[in-house]
């Protein structure tokens, strides 16, 4: 364990710690994380063992965003604000540090996080919980503007598409995934500018894990919204129109779609720079833990969500994060203390609550289905209650 007096790094004058004060660090501001600092507090027994353990969060920026919320904010359910989580003021009520930037290696060595501009954060225990990014490996053009992530840039180049369409008539839309987000989004769109041609182009079909009721319900609520689904395919490659400033996408079979609107929703990939960033990488490119959510071979080093790679894999879905929230925060501050740690038995099956953007939803799980406005307002008011709960 490290003890004593550290000096971080984050402005032209330095700032020490309490003799004999831990620094717990969280980079990255994902679901599990949040959750960790609204436990921060309640979970110490008295305000001397809050005060021997320093919480600080490093986020690239100071809101969060709910994924679950965000087909209801493109179909013009919800504000953006609504699905949006203060990680700053989230902090400050939790009596812990918000530290705006972004971690780009991990210096296990010297227990220090190296940020993009070149600050170094001390740290005595770390997690990271930074998400992953869309996988845009193979396609040629400038492909980063089009990505579903980052959320937040996403639901910005989105706003300012609809202030401009008008009705939508004559503009066209195409989404790359056949996933749950990419069926959400695009009914999400086409709720929002009911006018506008939207394609949605899949490599390996639509939702190919759900059972077939699911996947049959999702058909006839794409059929009737008038989406033209183009199965088998890849958008290879994205440029721009010279006439009217449209996109022209390529796609595998050589043919080519010019459209106003494109989002990429293709399968996730791991950060580059968590492969380079000091730290062991599965195969995957994700960080591999063990059943605390221990990096392997690194004490006093965690990893949660999309950033850790399981043994058996699970799906980057954000129910996991959520389940990892609670044995994670017990585990950080235990570790920090020297006590033993808890471990953590992901769930075999979860469900999925699948909007369709006229606020019906279908559910699945495993063998379950069921769909209708029911569903969605269930859906609504599990949303509503999880971001409610970290609100200031």
């Amino acid at each position: 364990m490290h003890t004593g007096k550290y000096r971080i790094k984050l402005k032209k004058t330095s700032e020490r710690t309490v003799m004999g004060q831990q620094i717990v660090v969280l980079a990255g501001g994902g679901h599990a994380h949040i959750e960790v600092i609204r436990r921060f507090s309640g979970q110490m027994p008295n305000k001397a063992a809050q005060k021997a353990i320093r919480l600080m969060l490093i986020s690239p920026a100071r809101h969060c965003v709910y994924s679950g919320m965000v087909p209801g904010v493109m179909a013009g359910h919800y504000e953006v604000k609504q699905a949006l989580i203060d990680l700053s003021e989230l902090c400050r009520e939790h009596n812990a540090r918000w530290v705006q930037g972004e971690v780009v290696q991990v210096d296990p060595a010297t227990r220090q996080l190296v940020l993009k501009d070149g600050r170094r954060v001390r740290y005595d225990v770390v997690s990271l919980d930074v998400g992953s990014a869309t996988n845009t490996q193979g396609l040629s053009g400038d492909t980063s503007k089009y990505a579903v992530k980052p959320l937040l840039s996403f639901l910005e180049r989105w706003q300012g598409f609809v202030s401009g369409a008008g009705q939508g008539e004559g503009k066209k839309l195409l989404v790359a995934g056949g996933g749950v987000a990419g069926i959400e989004l695009i009914l999400a769109a086409k709720h929002r500018l009911p006018f506008i041609e939207g394609y949605l182009v899949s490599r390996n079909g639509i939702l190919g894990s759900h059972n077939p009721r699911v996947k049959r319900a999702v058909n006839f609520a794409l059929n009737r919204e008038g989406i033209r689904v183009m199965e088998q395919l890849d958008v290879v490659a994205v440029g721009k129109a010279e006439k009217y400033g449209g996109i022209v996408t390529h796609l595998s079979d050589s043919s080519t779609l010019t459209v106003d609107f494109l989002l990429l929703c293709t399968e996730a990939r791991a950060h580059y720079w968590l492969e380079s960033g000091g730290l062991p990488t599965a195969e995957s490119g994700y960080i591999p833990v063990n059943s605390n959510l221990q990096i392997i071979g690194y004490p006093g080093h965690f990893a949660v969500g999309d950033t850790a790679a399981f043994n058996p894999p699970l799906a980057k879905a954000g129910v996991y994060p959520v389940r990892q929230a609670p044995v994670l925060s017990y585990n950080l501050f235990a570790y920090a203390e020297g006590r033993p740690l808890r471990h953590y038995r992901p769930q075999s099956h979860f469900l999925n609550l699948i909007a369709t953007g006229d606020q019906r939803a279908i559910a699945s799980r495993g063998w379950f289905y069921c769909r209708g406005h029911w569903v969605w307002k269930w859906k609504n008011r599990i949303d509503q209650k999880f971001v409610r709960q970290y609100k200031t």
